[in-house]
């Protein structure tokens, strides 16, 4: 089940849990959430969230303002050699992967990607 982000409120709500859950499971994605947050915001529209018994998961869909395409971002906890990361794949949880970021990722790489899409 999704849950549309229609407000503030809620947004903040999701990044909550989304921190939360990140500072126990995958505290190398901690840092970079605020300026996911604040591309998401601004290139995207028509935000949602995966939700399990109204609780939200770790998945967003959103359209690009500039595509209008479909896109999703998805926390993976990565492989024995790398801890977790953000995932942003076309599409589905299942499409081509378009960038993995962590608290590493530079934010012009942030820019150019959200420029592009």
């Amino acid at each position: 089940m999704t849950k549309l982000v229609e407000d503030l409120e809620t947004m903040n709500q999701v990044v909550t849990r989304m921190r939360t859950r990140a500072e126990h499971h995958g505290p190398n994605v901690t840092a970079i959430l605020p300026a996911l947050r604040g591309y998401l915001e601004e290139y995207g529209y028509d935000i949602s969230v995966r939700t399990h018994m109204g609780i939200t998961g770790n998945v967003t869909w959103f359209k690009s303002k500039r595509s209008n395409n479909r896109y999703c971002f998805g926390y993976s906890h990565g492989t024995e050699r790398s801890n977790g990361y953000i995932e942003l794949r076309a599409g589905t949880v299942q499409g081509p992967v378009l960038g993995k970021f962590t608290n590493d990722t530079p934010v012009m790489e942030l820019y150019k990607l959200f420029g592009s899409i």
